[in-house]
């Protein structure tokens, strides 16, 4: 089972270090990593010395025992934790968070005994294939401003100049250089393609529903937190701010995202979306830079072109999404909620972000909507190029 480690405390500095520097801020473990799970022997409610444990693992070879604690309602007991520990018995405790009627997933809260990352060379090598683009774009961070510019200018010129050497050797008539030339004046196309703008996402029916015009702030960074007596999960903005409709926000996000870039859902081998794929352009026009949101321990194999998103619920009123495909396909999507607080977080280390408060039912504030700064849009260049290209061709078929 895969255990999501919210704190990188858990791990060996170093590691954490490095997963900090790319704005990891947690990963995931497979209980294939703790001791117990290759003890020979698993009990429930089985005792230990005077305290019972959820599950007791033993190992009767080594006469060693190792205590799984699941959290539900509260914390394991101060006197058992003390007896584990003074008796070097290891345990670990997991707190678990219902996807479905039959579907958990569990965050780690506390471990002793052992070292929850006891091959390094094994997980480093993991976490560097896994991030390499996050490393990549870590170490570009550390060139100056200056030094990435000129780095841009001479990329950018260097692919304009082999653009035109290629199109004057496939179009050896002067008139065709000439008309190309002609139109990429007249159209303006390389000031077009760097024109950026201010993209505004809402949630589903925002508009609709909020009297009054929206207060934007900054965007700072984003979290789960533990909300009212249950202590359910939920995600939270600046420390203080939940969202009005986790659901219409994620669908709203999805729409507005799908219309400016190229957008592509990611299926697991069950046909659930358990990802995406975003084309965000860059900041020159000859390169492209892909982002992918991927849920923990999913694979990214199977592809979907996504026009829109809808927010619905089934029958026992448990939230859920379908998401919509160009060939009229529907596809649910897997624990939207995670896969909306990775989008929120690759949004916020993408752009420069504002997020738009709106008054929730009750009279909070509450998150509705977020505000990308500075964007390029690929589809609009897409289009913009199409149109260069048929007035090229239109004047030389004359």
């Amino acid at each position: 089972m895969p255990v999501i480690v919210p704190d990188l405390s858990f791990l060996p500095p170093e590691l954490a270090e490095i997963l900090r520097s790319i704005n990891i801020d947690g990963v995931t473990v497979s209980t294939e990593f703790f001791p117990g799970y290759k003890f020979e022997k698993h009990e429930m409610e089985k005792a230990i010395d005077k305290f019972r444990p959820d599950i007791r693992s033993y190992q009767s070879s080594q006469n060693r025992y190792f205590a799984w604690e699941i959290c539900v309602s509260h914390e394991i007991e101060v006197g058992k934790r003390e007896h584990f520990t003074n008796n070097s018995v290891q345990y670990i405790e997991l707190r678990p968070v219902s996807l479905s009627s039959s579907r958990y997933t569990f965050y780690l809260e506390s471990l002793n005994g052992f070292d929850l990352v006891s091959n390094c060379s094994e997980f480093y090598s993991l976490f560097f294939q896994r991030y390499k683009n996050e490393l990549n774009s870590a170490f570009l961070e550390t060139l100056t401003n200056s030094h990435q510019q000129k780095l841009k200018a001479e990329a950018l010129e260097g692919a304009r100049a082999q653009a035109r050497a290629e199109l004057k050797q496939a179009c050896h008539p002067l008139r065709i250089a000439g008309v190309v030339e002609s139109y990429a004046d007249r159209f303006k196309l390389t000031e077009k393609m760097r024109q950026r703008e201010t993209l505004t996402l809402l949630a589903d029916d925002s508009e609709q529903n909020i009297e009054h015009e929206p207060k934007v702030i900054p965007y700072d960074y984003v979290e789960f937190s533990k909300f009212g007596k249950a202590d359910y999960l939920s995600i939270r903005i600046n420390q203080k701010y939940f969202l009005a409709s986790p659901i219409r926000l994620f669908s709203g996000l999805i729409k507005g995202l799908s219309k400016c870039f190229e957008l592509t859902a990611l299926l697991n081998p069950e046909g659930k979306v358990v990802g995406f794929e975003l084309d965000i352009g860059s900041n020159t026009s000859d390169q492209r830079l892909k982002e992918q949101i991927l849920l923990a321990n999913e694979s990214s194999a199977g592809a979907v072109n996504v026009i829109d998103i809808l927010g619905r619920r089934s029958q026992n009123d448990r939230a859920y999404c379908m998401a919509l495909s160009d060939t009229g396909d529907e596809f649910f999507v897997s624990s939207y909620q995670r896969l909306l607080f990775e989008l929120l977080k690759l949004l916020k280390r993408v752009f420069k972000c504002s997020i738009l408060l709106g008054k929730n039912q009750k009279g909070y504030d509450a998150v509705t909507g977020l505000r990308l700064h500075e964007v390029n849009c690929p589809k609009e260049i897409n289009r913009q190029i199409i149109e260069f290209c048929a007035s090229v061709l239109e004047e030389l078929m004359k």
